[in-house]
């Protein structure tokens, strides 16, 4: 038996954080995998050319011999930057982790010994509470059920419902190389597509039931500028059809897809939804289009039709759409 330190034994696991311009959360996600239960880790910040001074802030933090930081002149963009960290390290585990996000602090324990416990397991997903910056508010999620499935299985399951973080996730290193990397052709979409991606290749995928990450949600995350640019609608009207040839060797192929065209729909519908009860209803009602050409039969459910019904340019229609669905999220 080793009397080493077990901070100076072979890292189990690769954590890595990646961040664009997040200096003012990063000591939160650098601080909470110092705090971990297990020490045999090796962390590496992958900065996509932040220009807001991220590079001092970590520097204090690179005197643990286990910490590295890499700058990268040139921004590689969400999908470059993850691919960057899922090919970087040597521990036979790896987990990403956003510069605006932060673990618990068995996380690291957790997803080993999700591994651990069923050598085919190549994905561990957990679940996350949501703290959103604006009202300091903390929103603790649904439990989950714990369950393991088959590669095939989970791809399904993950095209009804998408229930999948990067900041609550690890994948073992063999996953990835027969999956490959992030898709750069995405961008906001590109989380949702690659967790498919590693569902289409897995073996089997463990899902642990409770929060293993706070996820902060703010302004300037990627999923609200998604939102704001309209990018997130764009590749949603194409998702499904970019996600075909992952279900090209499943047995529900056709009902795979057709799955995730209704997900999909329903995705960008809510978007119309929000967009009309806050005030701008012809973009509203021109979104829930959008949704309707991604999905024809989203129109065969009552609510969806009515909705789109009173977002018109009335302004008794209007009054009573907003009521609606303020008395819904009530």
């Amino acid at each position: 038996m080793s009397d080493r330190p077990e901070s100076e034994k072979a890292p189990r696991i690769t954590i890595g954080i990646m961040t664009h311009n997040y200096g003012r959360f990063i000591k939160d996600a650098i601080d909470s995998v110092l705090r971990q239960s297990v020490a045999n880790w090796e962390l590496i910040i992958s900065d996509d050319a932040s220009t807001d001074g991220t590079a001092e802030i970590v520097k204090p933090y690179l005197t643990d011999t286990r910490i590295r930081y890499v700058r990268h002149d040139d921004n590689l963009g969400q999908a470059g930057n993850w691919g960057f960290l899922l090919l970087s390290g040597t521990a036979p585990v790896v987990a990403v982790l956003h510069a605006d996000d932060w673990w618990q602090d068995n996380t690291a324990e957790e997803l080993l010994a999700a591994f651990d416990s069923e050598p085919a397991v190549d994905l561990v997903c957990g679940e996350w509470w949501r703290y959103y910056v604006a009202t300091g508010k903390c929103v603790v999620p649904s439990r989950k059920i714990a369950h393991s499935l088959s590669g095939e299985l989970e791809l399904l399951r993950q095209a009804a419902e998408f229930t999948c973080l990067v900041s609550a996730s690890a994948v073992r290193r063999t996953l990835v190389e027969r999956a490959g990397l992030p898709d750069k052709s995405l961008s906001h979409t590109v989380d949702y597509h690659y967790f498919l991606t590693l569902c289409a290749h897995a073996r089997k995928v463990a899902s642990i039931s409770h929060p293993l990450t706070m996820y902060r949600v703010h302004d300037s995350s990627v999923t609200a500028n998604g939102y704001k640019s309209g990018r997130w609608i764009d590749e949603e009207e194409v998702f499904a059809d970019i996600c075909d040839p992952l279900f090209a060797k499943t047995p529900g192929t056709i009902k795979g897809t057709a799955i995730l065209r209704a997900q999909m729909a329903r995705c960008v519908f809510s978007i119309g939804v929000s967009t009309g009860v806050g005030g701008d209803v012809v973009l509203g009602r021109a979104i829930m289009d959008r949704a309707i050409r991604v999905d024809p039969g989203i129109k065969r459910n009552p609510r969806f039709a009515i909705d789109r019904l009173l977002c018109s340019s009335a302004r008794l229609p209007n009054a009573l759409f907003r009521l609606m669905h303020r008395k819904r999220r009530s």
